[in-house]
C-alpha cells in the first residue's frame, strides 16, 4: 500500500503540482478515508519524504552499469540521457524535487534524504574528478558545476512542460543534445 500511496502522490504532482497535495486528495484517489493514510505514514511530510527517497534511489540507478570503455564525459552524458528519460516518464518526480528546492526551508523531503543525495553527488563527483586530468572538462568548483548541470536539466524540462504536458520525441533528442557535455 505504501508504494500505491507514493504512486498517487507522484501522479497528483504530475497533474496538479506538489503545492496542491492534500491528504484528502491522496485518500480520495486511493478510494480510502483520509485517516487510513496514517496507518501507513505518520504524516503528509513522511509521504513526501518517502516519495522523494524512492525517486532519488531511481535517479541514483542511472549512474550504474556504465561500460568502462566510455570516457568519464561520455559516461556523464549517458547518465544525463537516462535521467532525462526517467524524468520525462515521471514528471511528478521533477516537480516534487523542484518544489522542495525552491521554497525557503523546502518541504523537508530533500533535507530528510541526505544519504541518497550524497550517494548521487559522490557518483557524479567521481566522474567529474576523472574528467579534469584528462582535460575533458575545465577545472572548477564541483558543487557549482553539479548544481548548474542538475539545474539546467530540471529547468529545461520544466520549460518544456510549460509549453506542453507531453514532450515530443524530437524535443527529447534536442534536449539531450543541448544538455550534453561537449566532447
Amino acid at each position: 500500500m505504501k508504494d500505491r500511496i507514493m504512486d498517487v502522490v507522484e501522479n497528483l504532482c504530475t497533474q496538479h503540482g506538489p503545492l496542491s497535495l492534500k491528504h484528502t486528495k491522496v485518500a480520495k484517489e486511493l478510494g480510502i478515508k483520509p485517516p487510513s493514510l496514517y496507518a501507513h505514514f505518520p504524516s503528509m511530510a513522511a509521504i513526501l519524504t518517502s516519495t522523494i527517497e524512492r525517486a532519488l534511489k531511481e535517479i541514483s540507478i542511472t549512474y550504474d552499469n556504465i561500460d568502462h570503455s566510455y570516457s568519464p564525459v561520455e559516461a556523464l552524458n549517458i547518465i544525463q540521457s537516462r535521467q532525462i528519460d526517467l524524468l520525462i516518464s515521471r514528471p511528478g518526480i521533477a516537480r516534487l524535487v523542484l518544489s522542495d528546492l525552491c521554497q525557503p526551508g523546502g518541504i523537508q523531503a530533500i533535507n530528510w534524504n541526505t544519504l541518497e543525495i550524497v550517494q548521487i553527488t559522490e557518483k557524479e563527483r567521481t566522474l567529474f574528478e576523472k574528467s579534469i586530468p584528462l582535460k575533458l572538462i575545465p577545472e572548477q568548483d564541483f558543487e557549482f558545476w553539479f548544481s548548474t548541470r542538475m539545474g539546467a536539466l530540471y529547468i529545461a524540462l520544466s520549460y518544456e512542460w510549460l509549453k506542453s504536458p507531453k514532450i515530443s520525441p524530437e524535443r527529447v533528442i534536442a534536449l539531450k543534445k543541448y544538455l550534453q557535455i561537449a566532447l
